[in-house]
């Protein structure tokens, strides 16, 4: 900064103009490498309707009355149901008590919970 003859403080605005621009054009750079195009479209809710069977478990999820079965011996025993978070195609739901991440593609649920070790495969059943 100069000190003009009157006392006055002079701002070098050529080199803060240049700044500003730099700025901005580092902020459009950046923002364009944010989040990469999706390949598929994301998981819909609909699409975990249904019976889903295989590797010793089952689960029929009822989406329209937000209800499901975990359990093939107790056919009368729904539980509620709730998605909590759908991303891609990955959708983390409760069914009762016990939480569950599943990653599904077309007919296939891959399944894990803190229920049971591992994790299960699943095909649609219905």
């Amino acid at each position: 900064m100069r000190k003009g003859g009157s006392g006055v403080v002079a701002f070098p605005f050529r080199s803060i103009a240049v700044a500003g621009v730099l700025l901005f054009l580092a902020a459009v750079v950046v923002g364009s490498l944010g989040a990469p195009a999706r390949a598929e479209p994301e998981l819909n809710l609909w699409q975990l309707n249904g019976g889903w069977q295989g590797d010793g478990h089952q689960i029929i999820i009822d989406v329209e009355r937000s209800q499901a079965r975990r359990d093939p011996a107790k056919p009368f025993q729904w539980e509620a149901f709730q998605i909590k978070n759908i991303s891609g195609n990955v959708a983390v739901f409760r069914i009762g008590p016990f939480q569950f991440i599943a990653f599904v593609e077309g007919d296939r649920m891959d399944l894990t919970s803190h229920s049971f070790k591992g994790a299960a495969s699943l095909r649609r059943v219905d």
